[in-house]
């Protein structure tokens, strides 16, 4: 028996083998963690691409001179929705009535923008302010008020080793929205 391990020690065939599977089981974990985050991040990009895709399709689609085209353009919220899931995320990308808004906005001194009047969706539209310029929003402008559409995006990431990632410990629905000025 003792000369078997005596002979076993002495034998080196097979240890770099043996040391590739020891370091492979090191590397694994962080090359799946690679993976994982990747994928989160190429489809978080995807979703801030559809967002604004969405508020271009409804710019694009409408008359602009009329304004307004949550309620004056027929079918722009299913424009909006195709273009949205025109990305490689398709119909996994959700946008809602509920998440398109459209109010008058005008920049205050530090140039945030400031809703004057009340926001609109699909079904109801927004309030001018009354003077209709944007000497109330704290940027002492005479100027009227801008025309925003507002579309926010969402989907929900499925990470692809859920046990093995530190992306299952990131919050897995991916919210974007995208502004637009429309006059």
């Amino acid at each position: 028996m003792i000369r078997l391990l005596a002979r076993f020690s002495r034998n080196t065939r097979g240890v770099a083998a043996t040391e590739f599977v020891l370091w492979l089981t090191v590397l694994v974990l962080p090359l799946l963690n690679v993976v994982d985050l990747s994928m989160y991040m190429y489809q978080r990009m995807q979703v801030e691409a559809a967002a604004q895709a969405a508020v271009q399709a409804a710019w694009n689609a409408c008359n602009t001179s009329t304004l307004l085209p949550t309620k004056n353009c027929t079918g722009v919220l299913t424009t909006m929705q195709t273009a949205a899931q025109g990305t490689s995320l398709g119909a996994n990308i959700a946008l809602t009535a509920a998440n398109v808004t459209e109010g008058y906005y005008c920049s205050n001194g530090s140039g945030a923008l400031v809703l004057v009047g009340t926001a609109g969706s699909t079904t109801t539209l927004p309030t001018k302010p009354n003077p209709f310029t944007c000497a109330t929003s704290g940027g002492g402008s005479s100027k009227a008020p801008g025309d925003y559409l507002q579309a926010t995006t969402s989907y929900t990431y499925s990470p692809l080793f859920p046990y093995a990632s530190i992306v299952s410990l990131l919050n897995t629905t991916v919210t974007k929205t995208a502004w637009m000025r429309l006059d």
